[in-house]
């Protein structure tokens, strides 16, 4: 049955229990939703020295239900932006669901935008919301300033002021009429005080935007470590870990490979080179002040001056030295001076290790060619392919009396040898002629039936002609005559080789 109605006396026979529901349903038609008094009750306030907000004391009420707080205000912590600003608010909810069933005051955080967008209040099912203020948390800070704070508790949109019973006052056009107002006074002070802080900026006084630059850009302390785990306290004390974040720090013991650093407590990143590679043994030296900057992910080492290579001491020409990711080293690489000519010989010959200054001349030489090595004898990596050769001299190793032959018109061969080893022979021959008619006569010799010696026309002479041949080649003898009836002669034909030896008798 859709009705009821109450509040009615109990009987024995007839129990009537309500409620608290039905009660807040009851008083929520004599009083409307808002806060009780306004003036400071229930402000939204900051001291702008952090990122805390307070609500000061007061008393609110939302559908039938009160909410209050007493004795000292309530503090509410509101998290720092990143690298966007956000609008929150400071709201009052009220739960009605079984699980909470309580009015509690919290920050409803909005989203990082380049213009942030205030968060939308909740009215609908166990949920009603009560906006006391806005909150605009700036970038890269932790810190609430109190003109960033817009009080909403006289819009009635979104809170309102509890006057009497049955409804409450509507003061939004009061509200949006004050605003206005407010907003534009806000403006021209911020102006008025923007240029006395420019005149002045050089006698001492510090804004608050300086001291929460201050803040990013860095402050100073010396680390403690355990092992590769640096601590520091910064001051001015960061109260969180934001991306440009600046730390000074003096290192209290070298490290031994890969470091991190806690500072104040807001937990251990790593510390990187300026190339993003973790540290190596000795990078970090005791007593040494290094700026680092927190990128959002770990602390970058600033001022490294650039790349370095990887030439180690024995790479540097002594006494020259180098910068390394370690320090400054000093080359061991001796000077050796001017570079000098090899010539080869049969035993090694080492140049040291070391700088020279000149080039290093290796002598070759160009009959150093295969063809002018002993067959099968290796030489500087070339394997000799020339067969061994006899030089021209007086030991005969080849005799023959006589060749003879006639011709009466041009050069035929008479006879030849074919040595079997290559070289220089020294030829001899004794030319005659015979016949009848006296007519003139030729000899000459050749190999393989081309021209090698020289013309011989003059007849009872003996000629003597050294004749080079490879292994293989014929010497031959050739000759003609004027006239067909004579006959002429190569008489006693010797081969002769230089050859030495020594004899004893016993």
């Amino acid at each position: 049955m859709p009705q009821k109605s109450g509040f009615f006396d109990t009987t024995a026979d007839d129990p009537r229990d309500y409620p608290a529901r039905e009660f807040a349903e009851y008083f929520a038609r004599f009083v409307g939703n808002g806060i009780f008094s306004g003036g400071t009750k229930l402000k939204v306030s900051a001291t702008g020295t952090n990122a805390n907000v307070k609500i000061e004391i007061g008393f609110g009420w939302i559908n039938g239900y009160l909410y209050s707080v007493y004795d000292e205000a309530l503090t509410l912590t509101v998290q720092p932006a990143t690298n966007a600003d956000r609008i929150d608010r400071v709201i009052l909810r009220l739960d009605t669901s079984t699980p909470v069933r309580a009015i509690r005051a919290m920050v409803l955080q909005g989203n990082p935008a380049a213009t942030p967008v205030v968060p939308a209040i909740t009215r609908s099912g166990d949920v009603y919301d009560l906006s006391l203020a806005q909150i605009l948390v700036k970038a890269n800070t932790s810190v609430v300033l109190p003109e960033n704070i817009t009080d909403e508790r006289l819009n009635s949109a979104v809170c309102g002021v509890v006057t009497g019973l049955i409804q409450q006052a509507d003061t939004t056009a009061i509200f949006n009429q004050f605003q206005a107002w407010l907003n534009t006074k806000t403006a021209e002070y911020q102006a008025e005080w923007r240029a006395f802080l420019e005149s002045v900026q050089d006698e001492g006084f510090a804004t608050t935007q300086y001291v929460d630059n201050r803040v990013l850009t860095g402050g100073y302390g010396a680390t403690t470590n355990s092992a590769n785990a640096y601590s520091v306290t910064l001051i001015p004390a960061p109260t969180a870990l934001v991306a440009g974040l600046r730390a000074t720090v003096r290192i209290n013991a070298a490290n031994t490979g890969v470091a991190t650093l806690n500072v104040n407590g807001l937990g251990a990143k790593s510390i990187l080179k300026s190339n993003g590679t973790v540290l190596t043994s000795g990078y970090l030296k005791v007593n040494s002040v290094y700026s680092l900057v927190y990128n959002g992910t770990n602390f970058i080492l600033q001022g490294e001056g650039g790349e370095y290579g990887t030439a180690v001491a024995a790479e540097v020409l002594a006494p020259k030295t180098i910068g390394t990711e370690i320090g400054i080293v000093t080359g061991t690489m001796p000077d050796r001076g001017a570079g000098g000519t090899v010539i080869p010989g049969t035993a090694d010959q080492v140049k040291a290790a070391g700088y020279y200054n000149s080039a290093i001349t290796i002598k070759g030489d160009p009959n150093l060619i295969a063809s002018n090595i002993k067959k099968n004898v290796p030489l500087y990596g070339l394997v000799g392919t020339a067969a061994m050769e006899f030089e021209p001299g007086d030991f005969s190793i080849y005799t023959r009396s006589t060749y003879t032959g006639q011709s009466n018109s041009s050069m035929r061969m008479v006879g030849g040898v074919t040595p079997s080893i290559g070289g220089t022979y020294r030829v001899s021959f004794h030319m005659t002629r015979n016949g009848g008619v006296s007519a003139w006569s030729e000899a000459r010799i050749y190999v393989n039936g081309v021209p090698r010696g020289t013309l011989r026309t003059v007849v009872n002479t003996t000629y003597t002609e050294d004749i080079t041949i490879k292994a293989g080649e014929e010497i031959q003898f050739w000759i003609r005559s004027g006239n067909a009836e004579n006959y002429v002669y190569v008489q006693n034909v010797t081969l002769s080789v230089l050859y030495s030896q020594t004899e004893r008798s016993t």
